[in-house]
């Protein structure tokens, strides 16, 4: 993973992949993972079901970080903070733009604000996203995944994921909107 990571952001910050054709393949992943959750749900697999709901959580929070940084208010130093640790990318939900103004120098420099009240939150949803896949264990304990994620987690997980989906689809169509006004 470490590998793939580093090639990953090198490639990034080569320029050499296309940052809106990268954003538009993590959303179309994401829908991909969000139908195959539901299918697999459907069959009352709900382990699965939450795992793949989950990772189309992330695709679509790796989606908005991608527009973040390819329209400048995510630095390069942040995305590769962000990009590749499952509990930060959770965070990004609650993350908050910020905007330092130089006005003797008439500039404008932008980052994210990562809330550190939420670290729970994105705990809890790791931790969900590993019992919901892996056998875990404890003492004289044995999580099996079927065993641990039941119908209401799933649910829970999957409604998350739909609506992170919707929003970042939003974004998109808002943006080729406002390109379309633009440059008609």
């Amino acid at each position: 993973m470490e590998v793939l990571a580093t090639w990953f952001i090198i490639a990034l910050m080569n320029s050499k992949i296309d940052k809106e054709k990268l954003r538009k393949e993590c959303l179309k992943n994401a829908e991909d993972l969000l139908e195959e959750s539901k299918l697999l749900f459907s069959k009352q697999k709900y382990s699965r079901a939450t795992t793949l709901a989950i990772t189309s959580y992330e695709e679509s929070l790796k989606a908005g970080l991608v527009g973040s940084l390819q329209n400048g208010h995510v630095t390069m130093q942040e995305f590769k903070r962000i990009c590749f640790r499952h509990e930060l990318k959770y965070l990004l939900k609650y993350a908050v733009i910020r905007a330092k103004i130089y006005a003797n120098e008439e500039k404008i420099e932008f980052g994210l604000l990562l809330p550190s009240n939420r670290k729970e939150d994105a705990k809890e949803i790791f931790d969900i996203r590993n019992n919901s896949l892996y056998v875990g264990f404890s003492n004289k304990d044995i999580g099996a995944p079927k065993k641990t994620i039941g119908v209401h987690q799933a649910i829970k997980y999957i409604k998350m994921a739909q609506k992170q989906f919707e929003w970042e689809e939003m974004v998109e169509s808002l943006k080729e909107r406002i390109k379309k006004e633009i440059d008609p």
